[in-house]
This record gives C-alpha cells, structure tokens and sequence, in this order.
C-alpha cells in the first residue's frame, strides 16, 4: 500500500498547476492554454479531500465540524486579506462602473457564490476580464461549492457500502468507486450537452466540473495498487506531464472547454498523482523548487489576478515583456509573504494549544465576512460611489447601464418594421444595415443624419451577432460559438441573401465589429449578394476603440483637454480596416473609414461633447448623445453623402 502522508510531489504538481494559470494570465503566448492549471487544481483537490474523508471514516474520527473549519483555516484567512486589499485598491483606483462590478464580486466571493455571478455576467456586453480583479474566484467558489457537496455524499455512500457489505458476499467497496465513474461520465455527457447551448454555465458552474473532482477521487482507490516494480512508475511521470503541457500550448481562448477537452490535462494529473512518487522522475515534481512554489501556490493564485488587472489598469496598455517577467516575480513574492505572515500561522493553529475553539473560530470568520460585505455591499448598492469623483467627471460616467440599454431603443422600433416603405409616404433613400451591435450604433447615427440634413431615409437593420460574423458558410465550433449559435448564424445570413431586402435597398452597409475570421469570408458574402441583385454595397471600417472611455476619463480626471488624451490612447485597428479595404477593391464594391467621425484630427478624439456628456459607453459602442454628434458630422462633413451615392 502507497503510504498515506504528506507527498511532495503533490505539492509539485500544484506547482505546475498554478505556474500555468499566472503564465497563461500575465499574456505569455507560448502558455495559450494555461487555464487548464484549473482543472489540474480540481484533479488534486478530489484526490487529497476524498482521501483525507475517507480514512477519517475509517478510523471513526470523521466530524463534519472538524472538516470545515480545517477548510476554512486553509482557504479563509488569505482569501479575505485578498478581498480586502483588491476592495481597497478599487476604491482608489476604479471608476464606479468598474468599482459596482468588484463591489458585487466581493460580496459573491464571500459567499462563495462568484461563480454564479460570473456566469450570469458572461456575454458580449460584459466588460473585459481586465476590469474584473476577482474573476479568478469562480474556481475557488466551485471548490468550497465541492467541499461543501461531497463529505455528505461520502459519508452516505460509505454507509451504503457498510450496508452492502454485511448482505453481500462481493462485499461493498466497489460502491463509491462506481458511484464516482457514474457520476464522472454522466457530468462530462451534460457538459458536452450543455457547452452547444450555454459554453460559460459549463465552464463555471459544479456540475459540469464533477468530472475532474471524480478522476482525482478515484486514484484514492487505485494508488492503493502499486505496481509490483516501482521501474513502471518512472514512464508514467514524464507520460503525465506531456498530457498536461500539451493542452498548455495547444489550447486557447476558442476551444471548446472543458468537456473532452479537460480530459487530457485531468488524465495526465491523475497519472501524476499515481506515480508522482517514481524514485527518479518523480524529482520533476518532488525538488525543493518545485515543493516550494506549490506551497505558496494558493495564496499565488489568489493574488496574482488581482496585480495583473490593476497594473494594466494603471498603464493602460497591453504589458511589455519586462513588465510580464516583473508581475510574475512581484506575485511569487507577495504571495511568499502572505504564506508566511497568513496561510501558515492560522494552519498551524490547529496543532496549537492556544488555537482558537472551532465556535471562536468560526464567529470570528463570520466577523470578516461581515466587514467586507458591508461596505462592498455599500458601494454596489450605491453605484460604486461616484461620489468619489469630481462633479463633471461624475456625472458624465454614471448610468452606464442605462445609456446602454437607451442606445437600444430607437432599433426596437425600426425592427417593428416589416420591410421598406416604398416611393410613398415615409419614403427616402432605402438603406440597409447589416451587422452587430456596431450595426445599431450607425442605424442610429443615420436616424440623426437624416434629421440634420432634411434628406429622408427608410432604414432597415438586420441584425448578426459579433461571434457570427457576416458569412455563410461553415464555422468551426469554438468556445463562444456554440451549435446552436451556428445555426442561428447560418439562419441569419441565408434570410439576407435570400431574402427581398436587398434587392429593394438602394444601398447595402455593413457595420461590423470586424474580426480577422468575417474578413476571410466577405468576399463571399459580397459574391452571393452581387449573384442576386446590383445593390451598391458599402463596407465600414471597424471603428477607433479605447480601453474604455469611462475609465479613460476617470484616471484623466477632468473633461478639459479630454480629447486629446483619448486620441493618445486610442486602439486604431488599422490592420483590420486596411485589410477590409483591399478586399473592398478588389471585389468592387467600396469602403468607408469610421475614424474621422470619432477621431477628426491625429491629436484629438471626440469622446464627449461640448456639454461634457458621454459619446461612447465602453471601449466603442455609441451612447445616444454619441450617435447624434457622429450623426450630425455624416450630415455636415458629406459622410452621409458618400455613403449614397
């Protein structure tokens, strides 16, 4: 039998794990698939709690207390430092749309509910992971989710197999063995179901992860089976490695994940866990480099997401090579502090005479929780305490939200639409827009255009989603591009090309939020459309972006001079446009820059304006107020003009 004790290996393979998820996190290319580290750390926690579980069963000494405060003496203490800090550092740092978000996580973390909230947030219009300091604690959620779960399901199934084994010759002990392969395969089915039609509740939430937590269960069972020479065990180490480094590399942020594609990191960590104790290739695992980072490796985990976000935060900009290596360092040595000064006094707590009873210990938790969730809670209730901010600055980046969901309602009523109007009444030059939510923002700018210039216009929006693009074809599943939206997709396209808008137009425009994959298919689209009618075609360029206006704008920290300071950190996409208009040429039909409506001179961009209200909600998208002062300059500078001739 393997001995039951402390392994260094194990504490190695954490190592591996989490060097993974900071690599993959700080921008290193190479480690495209970092995030995989995750399920190596759902691998371990299955193993070391099943087995921590099951032989306090054995020898009688399990207490349902005893486990969660010895959890919560492991997890807590460095978790609400963390919280604390990253609350802290928001305040300071964030604008209020950004501090409501982190206000909301920290409450949700603390409950250990982040993982709902990050799922329910998932979408197009959810701000970038860059904003979001805590979104790292949706797997810390899944596993206290886990711990709270699988002793109960344990112990039950132990007494079930007791039960067994007094009635039946077999014996019992093959019941939670089965009940872990069962419940394993039966988890990755509804994941492979579940990622067609919801891809982010697969990837957050319990039961699509019971998968990696039963693999590492199981070699409960089958590490008490060595092989009867210990020589077998050294291929297995390297074998084991290569399963995990190969999604590492391989992978990126569009596979289809997890589902089958969790398997090979899950499998080569459950080889790992087998036969991490190998003479001679288990030192890959087990050398003090290794036993060291993997001792750190939680308090690593906690801390390193939040530095990333608020540096970039500061700096406004994607990080640099030296500024890569340097957080990597900065994070290895906070998180080495926080171990020493937090993780490891409350752990030896247990073994202390002096350590606080398990009540005082857990009173004393519920203490924190309250610290930190009440002004969190304070601050999401509030708005993220715009009060904060000068009074011009305030009331430009408040009601984020709502200028986004105002910027909606003009399509809704464009969309009630059945078709054009005709040479009757309500006539005018017939425009079709096809695209995504860049679609609506120009739909709306031409509805001021038409105001300003007396020129009417009978406008028509078809929609297509960003993660479509607008193509017909097949399209490789991605993590974001579900089955389901594929068909959607494919229904979306086959309605516009086969459908009587676009030969009643007078002119067709795309305005899309480009990407490199609709730039290799619009040439075909351009062809099917050409097929059917002579409808002039216009492509829009991808538009000036930003960070984020509103964030741009709180760290300027006035309205003067503005402009000029988003025209210096503006994302031109030149690439992309220059690209689109080369296709345009070729294929006959024309294209149209958006920056100098945003951007008119090199040196200045207008984002607000004169009377200081917001143009752009987020990184591009048109408030209102946007739409009618780009609209106004299509009508005035002849934009509009080229647009229909």
């Amino acid at each position: 039998m393997v001995g039951k004790g402390y392994r260094p290996d194990i504490d190695g393979l954490r190592a591996v794990a989490v060097l993974c998820v900071v690599f993959y996190h700080v921008g290193y290319g190479a480690f495209s698939g970092g995030y995989v580290g995750v399920d190596v750390f759902f691998v371990i926690s299955g193993f070391l709690i099943t087995r921590l579980i099951r032989d306090e069963i054995g020898a009688g000494t399990f207490r349902y207390s005893t486990f969660y405060v010895r959890r919560a003496r492991r997890l807590f203490p460095a978790m609400f430092v963390t919280l604390g800090a990253t609350f802290l550092a928001g305040v300071l740092l964030f604008g209020p749309a950004d501090l409501e978000r982190l206000s909301r996580s920290v409450v949700y973390t603390v409950l250990s509910a982040s993982n709902f909230l990050f799922w329910w947030e998932s979408g197009y219009f959810d701000a970038a992971a860059e904003t979001k300091p805590l979104l790292h604690t949706w797997s810390l959620s899944v596993e206290e989710q886990f711990y709270m779960l699988w002793p109960i399901t344990l112990v039950g199934l132990t007494w079930v197999a007791r039960r067994v084994s007094r009635r039946h010759p077999l014996g019992g002990g093959w019941i939670v063995p089965a009940f872990l392969l069962a419940g394993g395969a039966a988890s990755l089915a509804a994941t492979e179901m579940t990622i067609r039609t919801d891809a982010a509740a697969a990837f957050y939430l319990v039961p699509f992860r019971i998968t990696e937590f039963a693999i590492g269960a199981l070699m409960v069972w089958l590490v008490a089976y060595p092989p009867r020479s210990r020589v077998v065990l050294e291929p297995l180490v390297p074998a084991g490695l290569a399963l995990i480094a190969y999604p590492v590399f391989a992978y990126s942020g569009e596979t289809v994940f997890p589902g089958y594609a969790a398997l090979p990191p899950c499998l080569g960590t459950a080889l790992l866990i087998y036969a991490g104790t190998a003479a001679r290739a288990g030192r890959l695992l087990s050398n003090r480099i290794a036993v060291g980072i993997g001792l750190i490796s939680y308090s690593l985990y906690l801390v390193h997401w939040p530095i990333i976000v608020f540096y970039r935060n500061w700096v406004y900009r994607p990080l640099e090579p030296v500024e890569q290596a340097a957080i990597v360092v900065a994070s290895i040595v906070v998180a080495t502090g926080m171990y020493f000064v937090v993780e490891l006094p409350f752990r030896r707590a247990i073994r202390r005479s002096d350590a606080w009873s398990p009540g005082r210990f857990a009173l004393a938790c519920v203490v924190l929780a309250g610290v930190l969730i009440y002004p969190a809670g304070a601050a999401w209730h509030r708005g993220g305490w715009s009060s904060r901010l000068p009074e011009e600055i305030r009331s430009a980046v408040s009601d984020l939200d709502r200028k986004q969901k105002l910027s909606w309602k003009p399509i809704r009523e464009i969309d009630k639409k059945t078709g054009f109007h005709g040479d009757g009444a309500g006539g005018g030059a017939k425009i079709l827009v096809v695209g995504d939510s860049y679609a609506k923002d120009f739909t709306n700018a031409l509805l001021s255009a038409e105001a300003r210039s007396g020129q009417p216009l009978d406008l028509m929006l078809h929609s297509v989603s960003y993660y479509c693009q607008p193509f017909i074809g097949p399209r490789k599943k991605t993590k974001t591009l579900t089955p389901r939206l594929i068909r959607l997709c494919n229904k979306r396209m086959n309605a516009l090309v086969s459908g009587t808008l676009i030969d009643e137009a007078d002119v067709i425009v795309f305005s899309v939020r480009w990407t490199e994959l609709g730039l290799d298919h619009i040439a075909e689209t351009v062809g099917l459309i050409r097929a059917r009618t002579d409808t002039p075609i216009v492509l829009l360029g991808r538009p000036i972006e930003f960070e984020s206006v509103p964030e741009l704008l709180v760290k300027f920290g006035r309205t003067r001079r503005f402009g000029s300071f988003a025209a210096q950190n503006r994302i031109e996409n030149a690439e992309i446009n220059d690209r689109l208009a080369r296709i345009a040429g070729k294929t006959g039909v024309r294209y149209r820059s958006k920056g100098p409506l945003v951007c008119p001179e090199d040196d200045h961009c207008d984002v607000l304006d004169d009377e200081d209200r917001l143009l752009i909600y987020d990184y591009g998208h048109w408030t209102l107020e946007g739409a009618e002062f780009y609209g106004n300059r299509m009508a005035d500078s002849g934009y509009l003009d080229a647009i229909l001739d």
